[in-house]
């Protein structure tokens, strides 16, 4: 299941969730985006965008959020982020 979200709206699921891949792409500036694991402030992992370029990442073994996945734009500017959900 591929979830898709952009630059006013995080996502956020209250399931448990496994990623196997993510893909952002930033826009006019440089963005960072956190990746939580429910509502916790501290992110499983963060992902730092240059201008105007996109970063992905796929998972052989999926990455296990068990109190949902809650993906937050720290700062910049996200064009599309879309996460590949098991």
């Amino acid at each position: 299941m591929v979830k898709t979200f952009t630059a006013t709206a995080a996502y956020v699921s209250g399931d448990p969730k496994k990623i196997a891949s993510w893909h952002l792409s930033a826009g006019g500036t440089a963005c960072i985006v956190n990746f939580c694991n429910g509502t916790s402030a501290t992110p499983i992992f963060q992902v730092q965008v240059p201008i105007n370029t996109s970063a992905s990442q796929s998972y052989p073994k999926p990455m296990h959020f068990p109190a949902g996945l809650h993906v937050e734009l720290v700062s910049g500017v996200l064009n599309r982020g879309t996460v590949d959900l098991i």
